[in-house]
C-alpha cells in the first residue's frame, strides 16, 4: 500500500481532529437516549427527593447526607443510584440501634416454645394467611406439625 505524501497526512489528521457541531435538537437528543434506555430493558427512570441515605453494615453506618437518588426500574428489578459524600460512623458499642417501629415489630413476633419446639409468631401469621384460618388454628397446626411450616399448611387445607 503506497503512502500518503506528508501534506496529505497532515490534513487527514486536521479534517479527523475538527469536532462538528451537534445539529440535533434536545427534543431529538432525549428521544434517543429513551430509545437507548428501552433497548437496555431500563422501563422507568424517577429521581427521589431524599434528605439524607443510611446504609447499615454490621459495623458501621454509611451515611450520605444531601444525596442524589434516582430509581430505575429493569427487567422487573429496581435499581437505586445514589451520588453524594458519604460519612462512615461506627455503630455504639451497644450493637445496633432500633427505631420505635422495629421494636413494635419484634415484640409483635416473639417466640413461643413448646416443648422442644419453638414457634414463632411470624410463623403463625404466615401459616394462617396461607390456610386462610385464624392465628389460634395456625398455632395448633404448627404444635401438631412440630413447626414445620409446609406441614402444617397441608394439614390445614386437606380434609
Amino acid at each position: 500500500m503506497p503512502k500518503l505524501p506528508k501534506e496529505l497526512l497532515d490534513k487527514k489528521k486536521e479534517k479527523m481532529q475538527k469536532v462538528k457541531p451537534s445539529t440535533k435538537s434536545p427534543s431529538s437528543a432525549s428521544r434517543a437516549m429513551r430509545r437507548q434506555m428501552q433497548k437496555q430493558g431500563i422501563e422507568d427512570v424517577t429521581e427521589i427527593e431524599a434528605t439524607r441515605v443510611i446504609i447499615q453494615c454490621p459495623d458501621k453506618e454509611i451515611v450520605i447526607e444531601n444525596p442524589q437518588v434516582m430509581q430505575l426500574k429493569q427487567q422487573g428489578m429496581t435499581v437505586h443510584q445514589i451520588l453524594g459524600d458519604p460519612i462512615e460512623r461506627e455503630l455504639s458499642s451497644g450493637g445496633e440501634e432500633y427505631s420505635e417501629e422495629e421494636e413494635e415489630f419484634e415484640e409483635e413476633y416473639e417466640d413461643t416454645t413448646i416443648g422442644t419446639v419453638q414457634i414463632r409468631k411470624e410463623d403463625i401469621a404466615i401459616v394462617a394467611t396461607q390456610a386462610g384460618v385464624t392465628e389460634k388454628e395456625a398455632e395448633a397446626a404448627l404444635k401438631k406439625a412440630e413447626g414445620d411450616l409446609a406441614r402444617a399448611i397441608l394439614n390445614l387445607k386437606t380434609p
